[in-house]
């Protein structure tokens, strides 16, 4: 068994599919067949069951697989402490990263990273907020970069924020907002019990909410349509400058202080021993200081 058999088994494990595992491991469809039959022969023993649904691990198979992820964590492990002991920077950084931070900013602050660290392998996993920061913590990722309020174990950086924002195609009065239609952008809780609690703070009444959506540009164009008006971050992006001319009222609190969306960089201290991510961590830091 090598490092090249654990990847098969966890991508399997993961896709169920010999077409999806070998087009995800850069393999030939046969080769990985081959493969799969060497495995069960050192173990003696049935590790995947084929069936027209796809490709599920037995009992065996389960048992493998669980020490497969402690295998190729360990293999990683050791080759981002060998990277660490080079003077120039190799490796991998693995990042979760919320999907507004891909949409509008992660393009840039890899072009620039990759100027300065061209031997790093970065790999970008894109997942709610929550989700990432689970990621972070389980050790499945690096560093993650996430948006909302969040009281974490672990160390954090502001990189940026942008107010909470009530947008509409036509002007609106705030005292007579109850009676227009609501487009609900659904998001992670933090942001929804924000945006709730200042509803609550200034109206007697629910909103006239008339549908519920999951994705801010398409939320931005259900407003656009005039459907009704939506509350969310306002991420300033060239595209949305030039595609969306909204009016626009940033939400304060009882004190006068505008909602603001932080965005953070989120770490376990530890992780600055592996050379790629601290690089990483160090290179963010120092881009968004610079804003």
């Amino acid at each position: 068994m090598d490092n090249t058999d654990w990847m098969i088994i966890h991508t399997l494990q993961k896709e169920r599919n010999i077409t999806a595992t070998a087009e995800k491991l850069f393999i030939t469809q046969p080769a990985l067949t081959y493969r799969i039959k060497k495995i069960e022969k050192e173990f003696g023993a049935n590790v995947f069951v084929r069936t027209t649904r796809g490709v599920f691990l037995t009992s065996y198979g389960s048992l493998i697989a669980q020490y497969s992820e402690d295998m190729l964590k360990r293999y990683n492990e050791i080759k981002d402490i060998i990277a660490s002991m080079s003077e120039t920077v190799t490796g991998s950084i693995h990042v979760a990263v919320s999907p507004a931070f891909a949409r509008h900013e992660l393009a840039p602050v890899l072009v620039k990273f990759r100027e300065k660290y061209p031997l790093v392998d970065i790999y970008i996993n894109t997942s709610l907020s929550t989700n990432a920061i689970e990621l972070m913590m389980n050790d499945k990722v690096h560093v993650a970069i996430v948006r909302g309020n969040y009281n974490l174990n672990c160390e954090t950086q502001l990189l940026s924020k942008e107010p909470i924002t009530l947008i509409a195609k036509d002007e609106i009065n705030l005292k007579e907002l109850p009676k227009f239609p609501y487009i609900w952008y659904v998001t992670d809780i933090n942001l929804e019990r924000e945006i709730s609690n200042w509803w609550r703070e200034n109206y007697d009444v629910l909103p006239k909410t008339i549908m519920h959506i999951n994705d801010s540009l398409a939320c931005r164009k259900l407003v656009d349509s005039g459907l009704g008006f939506s509350i969310l971050p306002a991420i300033e992006s060239d595209d949305y400058k030039k595609n969306f001319k909204f009016f626009t009222i940033d939400l304060r609190n009882k004190e006068g202080k505008i909602l603001t969306r932080p965005t953070l960089l989120v770490y376990k201290e530890p992780i600055k021993k592996v050379a790629a991510a601290k690089a990483f961590i160090d290179f963010v830091k120092q881009m968004f200081e610079k804003l």
